[in-house]
């Protein structure tokens, strides 16, 4: 199979929050951080198939809120590689940690960023109890904690 490649692109407004609602559970969540958050656009042949939510905690980190792959386009390598072009988005602005929080029962994800150079550096203890209405499962287990990565740029 060919690579194919993408494209990211800071996005105006209009979030689409059907993509967001694929990593975060609740608009409310989202709502939290996304007018604080630099939004970019995944696209493929000029059509968005995903979206990346950052927030720069100063000059020298950021943190990836949110980073979804539209579900036809996922597995595919897509998501790897908008990580790798924000990284050099950042490092070329002096960019030298990315932090991301995933749940604790999200071994897929969890293995995602580790794949991708990640390291786990801290748990956000009762996170998903404290900031979400309703109990979210995953893998068959209530996410509770957050598991923080984070990667030196």
């Amino acid at each position: 199979m060919e690579k194919v490649d993408i494209i990211i692109q800071l996005s105006k407004d209009n979030y689409p929050f059907d993509l967001l609602l694929l990593a975060d559970e609740s608009i409310e969540a989202i709502n939290k951080y996304i007018n604080d958050c630099s939004v970019f656009e995944i696209l493929l042949n000029n059509k968005m198939i995903g979206i990346m939510a950052v927030m720069i905690n100063n000059d020298n980190t950021i943190e990836l809120k949110n980073i979804a792959i539209s579900k036809r386009h996922q597995r595919n390598g897509f998501g790897k590689q908008a990580i790798n072009l924000l990284e050099n988005f950042y490092r070329e602005k002096g960019v030298k940690i990315i932090y991301v929080g995933t749940g604790d029962a999200s071994h897929s994800q969890q293995r995602f960023y580790q794949n991708l150079g990640f390291k786990k550096y801290a748990i956000k203890e009762d996170f998903f109890l404290n900031n979400y209405q309703s109990a979210i499962f995953e893998n068959g287990i209530q996410l509770k904690d957050m598991v923080m990565f984070n990667k030196q740029n």
